[in-house]
């Protein structure tokens, strides 16, 4: 099953994410999960169609995970910026 379908797997989540260490990481976690959550797939005729979904499931919240981390680096960064301009400010009215 990972031979057969690990190809269009890895595509999806390089399409998705657009990062090839995700893609790899993304596709061992789709495999994973499909593995666990078998027993929810109830035509196996489906499974092409399921595996699918689930690789582009779960790239889109690694990518949604991934913006909201880089947007609170983003504000962090801002915040301590304006911290030190704030404090060398009244270190020069001393």
């Amino acid at each position: 099953v990972v031979r057969a379908y690990r190809g269009a797997v890895w595509a999806i989540a390089f399409a998705v994410t657009g990062d090839r260490t995700g893609a790899d990481d993304l596709t061992q976690e789709t495999f994973l999960v499909a593995w666990t959550e078998r027993a929810r797939l109830r035509a196996p005729g489906a499974f092409p169609m399921w595996i699918r979904t689930i690789a582009r499931n779960l790239s889109r919240t690694w990518l949604r995970s991934r913006r909201y981390r880089a947007r609170l680096a983003e504000r962090f960064a801002a915040e301590t910026d304006a911290e030190g301009a704030a404090r060398a400010d009244t270190s020069l009215l001393q």
